[in-house]
């Protein structure tokens, strides 16, 4: 992976949405390709039955970056999984607000 993405094996990777169905198959990839997952989850969140071993799990609120913005200065990259998936979602500004303008 790292003639592709500039990373080597061993680099952190902050990941949101990694609980969700792509999420955990993008989590598995990257630990299988020997990177080190840190992956961001909700407070309250239920981490049973995750298939990952060697990942950094990290309680935060994407809404309050001070939550995790302390982690993002240890990390190679971001990859952002987590968001609003229903398409009609009442509050469009909270649909931007994890959509488009979280981690910005």
């Amino acid at each position: 992976m790292s003639g592709t993405t500039g990373l080597e094996p061993k680099d952190r990777i902050f990941l949101t949405g990694g609980t969700g169905y792509l999420g955990k198959h993008i989590v598995l990839e990257f630990t299988r390709a020997g990177y080190e997952v840190i992956l961001l989850t909700r407070p309250g969140s239920d981490r049973c039955g995750l298939p990952f071993e060697g990942v950094r799990y990290h309680t935060g609120d994407l809404l309050e970056p001070s939550s995790y913005e302390h982690v993002l200065e240890e990390i190679g990259a971001v990859v952002h999984c987590a968001g609003l998936v229903s398409a009609w979602e009442a509050d469009s500004k909270r649909f931007d607000l994890l959509n488009v303008d979280a981690l910005d």
